[in-house]
């Protein structure tokens, strides 16, 4: 049911099907991750604009099903995972590990800071655009390389706790233009 729906929009809707892959070659050519919510959104948009009735069909579904055989149908693509490097650890990373962890009992013996003074503090970065290791390639492609994969669409989420279990209130870090 699913193939024979797929096929009756390519034939029925050419222009959308058109519109829907140059969409996707775009954002191929400019290394953005097409992640399933990425497609469905798109595909739904493009539907809404160009034929709005076609959504109210009780025959049309834009499944997962559908999603993956018209993107391997129509574009030759497939799900792969990102292939670039994210980040490296340092060579020395044990050494300084421990020569941080020297400094901070010195400091903390010889000037006797208590327990409440003593915090750790990270920050984790939150996504406002998710974006997994997953996305749609070219079948064959030897390098999938993505846009947005080294945390650019995001705020820091600053998180503090101290050595007498105190949690202080989180701080949300946001950088942005008006």
């Amino acid at each position: 049911m699913e193939v024979l729906i797929s096929c009756l929009f390519q034939l029925k809707h050419p222009a959308i099907v058109k519109v829907i892959c140059k969409q996707f070659q775009n954002f191929c050519a400019i290394s953005v991750p097409v992640s399933h919510v990425l497609v469905k959104s798109q595909i739904l948009g493009i539907i809404q604009s160009h034929a709005p009735k076609l959504l109210k069909d009780q025959k049309f579904k834009c499944s997962d099903t559908f999603i993956h055989k018209f993107l391997h149908s129509k574009l030759q693509w497939f799900m792969c995972t990102s292939t670039q490097v994210m980040q490296k650890t340092p060579d020395n990373w044990e050494k300084l590990c421990e020569d941080m962890f020297m400094h901070f009992i010195y400091y903390i013996k010889i000037f006797d800071i208590p327990a409440e003074l003593i915090i750790n503090a990270d920050q984790t970065g939150i996504c406002l655009i998710p974006v997994g290791n997953k996305t749609w390639a070219c079948t064959g492609s030897k390098q999938v390389n993505t846009f947005a994969k080294d945390e650019k669409r995001q705020f820091s989420l600053m998180v503090v706790s101290s050595a007498a279990s105190i949690i202080l209130p989180f701080q949300a870090i946001i950088k942005g233009k008006t």
